[in-house]
């Protein structure tokens, strides 16, 4: 089989690698998974059929969809960041920052090296 730099580039720019989470709405209708290797976050319907692709920060790993607000909150890893996308119009509206370097919930006592190698 031979394909084409266009084909391929168009492939690349389709993909959704290393997925990492996936949520879904009330329904169950409507997944969003978080392709970590994209940035961005694939929108998918019951069989696991691609609709979509929401561009992202870097490294999304983590998505939990709010249909109260009507948004979609991704966790951006490499650019510790959390966007958040309007799930009517599936388009990132906002980027908050989570911190210089990032948040880290392991508490200090608990974390590898607390105390240094010593």
């Amino acid at each position: 089989m031979t394909h084409s730099l266009l084909n391929a580039s168009l492939t690349r720019g389709n993909s959704l690698a290393l997925p990492t989470d996936l949520a879904w709405n009330a329904a169950g209708t409507r997944g969003y998974v978080a392709a970590f290797g994209s940035s961005r976050v694939g929108v998918i319907d019951q069989s696991g059929a691609v609709l979509g692709r929401i561009e992202v920060g870097g490294g999304p790993s983590g998505v939990v969809v709010d249909e109260t607000s009507g948004a979609l909150y991704v966790v951006n890893r490499f650019d510790n960041t959390i966007s958040v996308v309007d799930l009517g119009s599936e388009l990132q509206t906002n980027v908050i920052a989570i911190g210089k370097t990032g948040f880290d919930p392991t508490p200090k006592s608990e974390a590898p090296f607390a105390g240094g190698r010593g």
